[in-house]
């Protein structure tokens, strides 16, 4: 009898080890005496179920799977958290930098909830936070190819915003260190054709103003450069599909058919897009001194037609080159302090003078603009002979390249930035050779409408 005791004793326990599942740490799973989950969050209150974990990511979606990823003779370096916060209520921002190369799992209550593969030694985790009244502790786990998992970083992050924020809810958090403005999306994922009345009535708009100009002897020139996610739509979220018709190709035709000089800067910059520089800032909305040379260049061809003299430097003069530098305007809308992380973009370091004698960024430690810049400025060169004036309507993208330019004119207007009345007269008082209309996708309906 005893024998069979034992018999039964010894099923059971074999029976018992095999339902445990031994490869999940039993942290991962485990319930607090209290009845709360081993993240202090109570059990009743909405918990992450396997669908949600992102779909778009064909890796490890459990904390087992994460820790068994790769495997080496050494562990992967740890991540560095430089903040965290909860931007809006149940969505976390995570910021930090990490081994080059290495990708970053978040993991909370055994589930992955976030990735993101590092950018030049930097990433940036955007999570989805279930609702809970305590504090959420999230893992974050670093894998660098070759080596073993790291063993986790802590965050406590609060279901709910910690903050007040300047801007919340207008930046995606994109892939690899990515962040987008999100008033894009009308354009991004466009996929209706101008009707032929809204094209008639920019190209008779436009026809009405270059020839107003025209009598004053002034050339109407536009250009138009696209929105950071048309070029880099790979690292848009998934959940935001491209569409098919581009509002800035269309509005450049009708402009053209209307007898503007027009410049469409998507073809350049998408040509340059494996030259190995960066045409748009990761964690800022503008583009780099980098892709505006090509804007430069076009507008300079365009001068030195008249005005020979005002051919575009060659790009070896510019000093290109990639720097690490405080993050930029759209991580500071994120609700994050743009001083304690550094982001990797590309920057000029011109080797002529300029007219010009105030900086592009606010420190030269900054990826943000000076907004000394917005207002109205006015430069005369004085190696100017031979060269025309202009007067530019424009947008923040002109503050990249406003000094080159007022180098290739004799006397050069700015407008203060978003004024895009077209003025004959005011040209004509000015005594200009061409008005310049500079716009980004994103702010072009302020030029159409």
């Amino acid at each position: 009898m005893i024998k069979k005791i034992l018999c039964l004793l010894l099923l059971v326990c074999v029976f018992a080890v095999s339902c445990s599942g031994g490869n999940v740490p039993a942290e991962s799973s485990a319930a607090g005496s209290d009845g709360s989950d081993a993240d202090g969050a109570e059990q009743s209150e909405t918990s992450l179920g396997e669908e949600s974990a992102p779909a778009d990511i064909p890796l490890p979606r459990t904390e087992a799977e994460v820790k068994r990823y790769r495997s080496g003779e050494t562990d992967s370096e740890p991540v560095a958290v430089a903040e965290y916060i909860t931007a809006e209520d149940r969505r976390g921002i995570v910021g930090g930098t990490c081994p080059e190369g290495a990708e970053v799992f978040a993991v909370l209550r055994s589930k992955v909830i976030g990735y993101a593969a590092g950018s030049h030694g930097t990433f940036i985790l955007e999570l989805p936070l279930p609702q809970s009244e305590s504090a959420l502790d999230v893992k974050l786990y670093c894998s660098e190819q070759g080596k073993n998992v790291s063993t986790p970083v802590t965050v406590k992050l609060s279901s709910y915003a910690t903050g007040e924020y300047p801007a919340p809810g207008v930046v995606w958090v994109g892939k690899n260190g990515w962040l987008f403005f999100n008033n894009t999306e009308k354009q991004f994922t466009n996929n209706e054709d101008l009707s032929q009345r809204v094209i008639n009535r920019i190209s008779n708009r436009t026809q009405r103003r270059v020839e107003a100009l025209a009598n004053h002897g002034t050339e109407l020139i536009y250009v138009l450069i696209p929105n950071p996610n048309e070029l880099y739509p790979q690292e848009m979220p998934d959940s935001i599909q491209q569409g098919s018709v581009s509002l800035r190709e269309q509005a450049a035709a009708a402009l053209s058919q209307a007898g503007a000089t027009v410049i469409d800067m998507g073809p350049a910059l998408k040509a340059q897009l494996g030259s190995g520089r960066e045409l748009y800032h990761h964690t800022d909305s503008h583009w780099t001194e980098y892709a505006a040379y090509f804007a430069y260049k076009s507008i300079c061809d365009v001068f030195s037609k008249r005005f020979p003299g005002a051919a575009a430097r060659d790009i070896s003069e510019f000093g290109f080159s990639e720097e690490f530098r405080e993050a930029g305007d759209l991580y500071y809308d994120l609700g994050m302090q743009k001083h304690l992380l550094k982001f990797r973009s590309t920057f000029s370091h011109i080797t002529f003078e300029t007219p010009v004698d105030r900086p592009k960024y606010a420190s030269p430690s900054s990826t943000v603009i000076n907004n000394d810049n917005m207002e109205y400025m006015q430069f005369v060169n004085p190696e100017g002979a031979g060269k025309p004036s202009f007067l530019m309507l424009r947008d923040s993208y002109s503050i990249m390249l406003f000094d080159w330019l007022a180098e290739r004119a004799s006397v050069s207007y700015y407008k203060p930035l978003w004024e895009f009345e077209i003025s004959a007269e005011e040209a004509a008082a000015l005594e200009v050779d061409y008005v310049i209309v500079f716009i980004c996708d994103m702010n072009l309906n302020s030029v159409l409408k």
